[in-house]
């Protein structure tokens, strides 16, 4: 399931801008095709990963089935997501040197990462035999140094974090620590919002050919994710009550696509029109969500397969 709702919608975007972005006016002049196409595709096949987990916990849907295969899936799709949008913005530095660095600094990383996993267990002993305010010190330094590193290697600040919060270790010590940090993502989230609305100009859709494309990509969005994810879970053998809940959770984009669009803007590769365009495919797939699992919900409704049974 994650690799259909990964490959499917990138794959279709890649295609779309192929087929009409010369004539849409929402590319980049300075911007190879090649590197929209793939931008587009990335976009299109991020999951919000954030916002998913945040239904599912609200609705109280860890325990079924879809809920769980949607965390697992919704995970590997935005880790794999990011992990090729840096390879996007390698591919568009433009030269061979620029690339090398950030495939080199990139496997850095890895090896990095893999021996945190491996400390894991240790990590968090020692986080237990730590007082808050040191703790807190440590991963707020680690935090900045990694998003430090990431960021001169071209790989981008929000990379690093998402790798460290990847193979971040577990404890309760360590969990209250990062609850502490929760209220600064209530002043910073907001604002972070504010600047893609001040990025965003939906004049610029009253042109014909950007519509068109903004409606494209949201017929692209939503077919390749939500209608890739529901196939693959049916080809996994999942009834299809699951398989549609599965395909719903998936399909939204929300704060991570605002996040790689931003990216994009500030890097050159997309333009005002092609913001606003993809900013509608991350509020239509992301306000999707909810009211189509109530429907689905309503529907399903005294059957006695549904879905909403615990996993066992």
């Amino acid at each position: 399931m994650s690799a259909a709702g990964l490959v499917v919608p990138m794959v279709l975007g890649v295609a779309l801008i192929a087929t009409v972005g010369e004539r849409t006016g929402a590319l980049a002049p300075d911007v190879s095709l090649t590197v929209s196409g793939l931008f587009v595709g990335v976009a299109l096949a991020v999951t919000a990963f954030p916002m998913l987990a945040r239904i599912i916990a609200e609705r109280n849907l860890a325990k079924t089935r879809f809920g769980a295969l949607s965390l697992g899936a919704g995970a590997v799709d935005d880790a794999a997501a990011w992990v090729l949008l840096a390879g996007v913005f390698g591919i568009a530095g433009g030269s061979a040197g620029k690339v090398s660095v950030a495939v080199a600094g990139g496997l850095g990383l890895i090896a990095v990462l893999a021996v945190g996993v491996r400390l894991r267990d240790r990590t968090a002993r020692l986080a237990e035999r730590t007082g808050a305010d040191q703790l807190l010190l440590a991963l707020v330094g680690v935090l900045f140094l990694i998003a430090w590193y990431t960021d001169v290697i071209g790989l981008y600040a929000v990379f690093g974090a998402f790798s460290l919060g990847v193979v971040f270790p577990r404890s309760p010590q360590l969990d209250d620590t990062v609850r502490t940090l929760q209220p600064v993502g209530a002043v910073f989230v907001p604002l972070f919002f504010t600047y893609s609305g001040l990025n965003t100009d939906f004049t610029l859709l009253g042109s014909g050919p950007v519509l068109l494309f903004t409606a494209g990509c949201v017929v692209v969005a939503v077919v390749g994710k939500f209608g890739a994810c529901w196939l693959a879970a049916r080809a996994a053998g999942e009834p299809n009550p699951v398989a549609l809940r599965v395909g719903a959770l998936m399909n939204a984009r929300g704060l991570m696509q605002l996040v790689a669009l931003n990216l994009g803007l500030a890097a050159g590769i997309v333009t005002q029109a092609m913001f606003s365009a993809l900013v509608v495919v991350a509020i239509t797939t992301t306000v999707m969500a909810t009211p189509l699992l109530a429907l689905l919900d309503r529907r399903d409704r005294g059957r006695a397969d549904h879905p909403r049974e615990p996993v066992t």
